[in-house]
């Protein structure tokens, strides 16, 4: 008696013996064909029991460990220690080092508390480090002397204050900031009081003062020194965050000329980023565009072209040869109209409704005698296409299949 010959397989599905197949034993028999799936399956799992085993086994860990699984074992990574979080750190004797990743050992301890027995006590008496410097107005003072070179520091009380002093290599006295009696330096009011050269933020109102009657006073200067096209100096609007609204945008526009532009926010932009948009636009020229109309200069007319107007409006005589006429039993009704565009003739525009059965040509109620154009168009639900065109002035020919009704709309010149 033999035993199946087994496999490391997983098999995905164990066959099922039929009703009608087969007791066949053998190493391929049908009998023996799901037992031998079923000793695959267990196999292949007794085989993947023993390599988990394997790589469930720990592994000694290194600062250099990483997370991985090998086939003898795993590793985790440690992680490394921070000022924000904690973890494995390096321990360091150093006692000049700056780093924040590392540990100091207690022989560095020791090395800086050594050093610091060296330094004067904060409670000693330092009389012999200072002497008194009385003056003529009645008030003392404190000068340190900070060695051999020359170098004094001077405390001087005057009144409700104090002053600092100082010399360096024997120069003269330097005065720094006067104290007030509340302890605060007056220096700090003094930089408090101005804005800084680098940036600064105000929370008044900003005057810029000045007095020259008949010319220009004092103002606002906003200068780019790189200079060239497209260079640029602006001025922001800005709420209580961090994005700009609004702008005023000075920017050159080459040929040595330069341009304003006006930036604003438009409604319901994107509240959290800079959604600003080129609103007017100012050219060196005096043209302004604007983003609601486009160049201004092509929406309005100058005041001579609009007295210009008027004028034609008015024009007695043109408006009176103005001419209408209606032809109601011309086809199916037609209607000529003559607008006055000169001295010498009229545009005419004839509207005419026709119904025809295949090619034909009908006639106008009035003709043209100058540049003419004609359009056919078919009225039906349809919608056919057809070909038009006017011969001798007053002839419409009309190509075209079947019965159809037409709009004809004819535009030309009558002169006399």
């Amino acid at each position: 008696m033999a035993n199946l010959k087994e496999q490391d397989k997983w098999e995905d599905g164990v066959y099922q013996i039929e009703e009608n197949d087969p007791v066949l034993g053998g190493e391929n028999g049908i009998t023996n064909k799901p037992i031998k799936q079923l000793a695959n399956r267990t196999s292949w799992l007794k085989k993947a029991l023993e390599l988990l085993g394997k790589k469930s086994a720990p592994k000694d860990l290194t600062a250099d460990s990483e997370s991985a699984t090998q086939a003898d074992g795993h590793t985790h990574a440690l992680p490394s220690a921070s000022t924000t979080a904690k973890g494995i750190v390096k321990l360091n004797s150093a006692t000049n080092s700056a780093s924040e990743t590392e540990a100091a050992t207690p022989k560095a301890v020791k090395s800086v508390n050594d050093k610091l027995t060296g330094f004067v006590p904060y409670s000693s008496n330092l009389k012999n480090y200072a002497t008194v410097v009385p003056s003529d107005a009645g008030y003392g003072g404190y000068e340190m002397s900070g060695g051999k070179n020359g170098h004094v520091f001077r405390m001087e009380c005057e009144d409700n204050h104090f002053k600092f002093w100082s010399r360096i290599d024997n120069t003269p006295y330097a005065i720094h900031a006067p104290a007030k009696r509340n302890g605060t330096m007056a220096l700090m009011d003094d930089v408090n009081a101005k804005v800084s050269k680098s940036g600064d933020a105000m929370n008044g109102i900003l005057f810029i003062d000045g007095a020259a009657p008949g010319g220009f006073a004092n103002g606002l200067v906003i200068r780019n020194k790189a200079g060239g096209q497209n260079t640029s100096g602006f001025v922001d609007f800005y709420q209580s965050d961090t994005v700009p609204r609004s702008s005023i945008w000075f920017r050159d526009a080459g040929n040595n000329s330069t341009q304003i532009e006006f930036l604003n926010t438009p409604e319901g932009a994107d509240w959290n980023r800079d959604s600003r948009e080129v609103a007017l636009t100012l050219k060196s020229t005096g043209a302004l565009w604007s983003k609601q109309y486009g160049w201004l200069h092509d929406h309005f007319a100058k005041q001579g072209d609009i007295n210009n107007v008027w004028k034609e409006l008015n024009n007695t005589y043109r408006k009176n040869r103005f001419r209408h006429q209606y032809y109601p039993n011309h086809y199916q009704g037609a209607e000529v109209y003559d607008i006055p565009v000169g001295d010498n003739g009229v545009m005419r525009i004839i509207i005419m409704r026709v119904t025809i059965n295949g090619y034909a040509k009908v006639n106008l109620p009035e003709a043209f005698n100058g540049y003419c154009i004609v359009q056919a168009t078919d009225v039906g639900g349809g919608q056919k296409r057809v070909g038009a065109n006017i011969q001798n002035g007053n002839v419409v020919e009309i190509h075209n299949s079947g019965e159809t009704g037409f709009n004809i709309l004819a535009i030309g010149w009558k002169g006399w």
